[in-house]
């Protein structure tokens, strides 16, 4: 599911809150919850580790595993030739063949889905369709 769409789906405050913390280049609370039952995994943001340690509270004595990091969100380009935005400057080309790009125009709804393409005129305009 497309960024956009799920993110419509959310309230409000909460929508407001991941827009900001995935703009952010600031690092975030996080906890991956993997049910035991096999059941699928989840990845939560939280504001602060207060946030994170509530979250546990709750879960602690339940039937999953909870992985918990503190990191940042690491944008990516647009295809077609994506590349990773390394936090300390530089880019990462996911293709290890690909060329390096001249600019970075991030793939802001987080879809990795088929990328249907734009037209040759489109991709000079935007800087080698980055």
């Amino acid at each position: 599911m497309p960024l956009d769409e799920w993110l419509s789906g959310l309230p409000r405050g909460a929508r407001s809150f991941v827009e900001q913390r995935l703009a952010s280049r600031s690092a975030q609370w996080y906890a991956v919850t993997v049910p035991a039952d096999g059941s699928a995994p989840r990845v939560d943001m939280f504001e602060s580790a207060e946030a994170l340690a509530r979250y546990m509270h709750r879960l602690d004595g339940t039937e999953v595993h909870v992985f918990t990091f503190y990191g940042m969100a690491v944008p990516y380009s647009r295809a077609p030739r994506r590349v990773l935005q390394l936090p300390g400057g530089g880019w990462l080309p996911l293709d290890s063949n690909a060329p390096t790009p001249q600019s970075f125009v991030p793939q802001s709804d987080w879809f990795l889905g088929e990328w249907f393409g734009a037209g040759e005129e489109e991709l000079e305009e935007d800087g080698d369709g980055y």
